[in-house]
């Protein structure tokens, strides 16, 4: 009977010890699955599927987390299994997430031919702009949500070293330089439809630079705040299992179409960049995530300022948010500068803070000597 007693005890222990490796090792197999199947349809489905559209609103650092907690436990009980755990999450929340370790354009005083910033003013919470500006020293200040408020940029000496503006609905362009309006850039959601309406999404400047002329162009996709906000009613899993012909599938349907026309906006002004003969610098808010395929529609033949020369992650929106999944902090680029292959940069750096919206960007460029207007 003593040795049956001793027996069952270290039978009990075994089988709990087995059940807590076998649940470590499917706990990590899940969290690593789930992980690859967000980041794999994030960055490749993007938002033409409800559910990864809303998966790339959110901070990009929680969907590693899972892997991340059960990466300490891997190393105990299946190193090498564990080292794979740790370099994937590693490379996900370093180079994947936007992460820029040297900073190799951090020199703001390198000198530079053209120096440009953006900045939505929207909802600026009445903080100025003034101590970024100053410490940047912009040639030109390309501003989004800036209706009727080129006059009294005008007048306001803090700006008298940008004498020059040029102004097309919300976009501003304050300058060093003469510039002037050229274009609007409106494009409907669903082109080609018959009496479709024009959404604006930007302006386009001809400036007259230090060594010749070139084109600015200033945009400001639709926020998708209002549909983000809609999806607390459960939206998501209509993207997962909205079957067509069911009432899930209907529903699918319907904000799928959203972010389609979205899309068109990109698509059409990723189009129209491809026709400018002049030197072209694109900026503004592009209110989708740097990543996904609306970003490599301008990221594949345009340089990216942070990519080339940033550092840290070089988050713009928000400025300042209550959020704790965002860690109390920006956790989205919305806000770009791209420069074709006219330009060479110099120096870049981002608002490191600011009130309850965006922060600006700031590049600066050299014009290369070997490449003229495009024919």
């Amino acid at each position: 009977m003593s040795s049956l007693s001793q027996t069952q005890p270290r039978d009990l222990r075994f089988a709990i010890v087995w059940l807590l490796r076998a649940g470590i090792l499917v706990m990590s197999a899940a969290a690593l699955a789930v992980f690859l199947v967000v980041v794999v349809g994030m960055e490749w489905i993007g938002q033409r599927n409800i559910a990864t559209a809303f998966c790339m609103f959110l901070p990009r650092w929680i969907w590693a987390l899972p892997l991340a907690l059960m990466t300490p436990l891997l190393l105990l009980l299946r190193w090498r299994a564990g080292l794979i755990a740790l370099g994937t999450v590693h490379f996900y929340w370093v180079p994947w997430t936007g992460y820029e370790w040297l900073g190799s354009k951090s020199d703001l005083s390198a000198a530079a031919e053209v120096r440009v910033m953006t900045w939505n003013r929207g909802q600026s919470g009445g903080e100025s702009l003034q101590p970024f500006k100053n410490r940047t020293r912009p040639d030109i200040i390309a501003m989004q949500d800036a209706a009727r408020r080129m006059a009294g940029y005008q007048t306001a000496t803090e700006y008298g070293e940008l004498p020059n503006a040029a102004q097309s609905g919300e976009f501003l362009v304050l300058s060093r330089f003469p510039v002037r309006a050229t274009e609007t850039l409106a494009y409907a959601t669903q082109p080609g439809v018959e009496g479709a309406r024009q959404t604006i999404v930007g302006a386009s400047f001809e400036v007259d630079g230090p060594r010749g002329t070139f084109a600015l162009y200033s945009v400001h996709f639709p926020t998708p705040r209002d549909m983000l906000s809609f999806y607390r009613h459960g939206i998501p899993i209509y993207g997962l299992i909205g079957i067509p012909g069911t009432a899930w599938g209907a529903k699918r349907a319907i904000y799928q179409a959203y972010w389609d026309g979205q899309g068109n906006l990109h698509r059409q002004v990723a189009e129209r960049l491809k026709k400018e003969k002049l030197p072209m610098l694109l900026l503004g808010d592009f209110n989708c995530p740097s990543f996904g395929p609306w970003y490599r529609l301008f990221s594949g033949s345009l340089h990216d300022s942070h990519s080339v020369g940033g550092s840290g992650y070089g988050y713009t929106f928000p400025g300042k948010t209550g959020n704790p999944l965002a860690l109390f902090r920006s956790c989205l680029r919305l806000d770009r500068i791209f420069a074709d292959a006219s330009w060479q940069l110099v120096c870049q750096e981002t608002e490191s803070h600011r009130g309850p919206q965006h922060v600006a960007v700031f590049a600066g460029y050299t014009l290369k000597k070997t490449v003229t207007a495009r024919q």
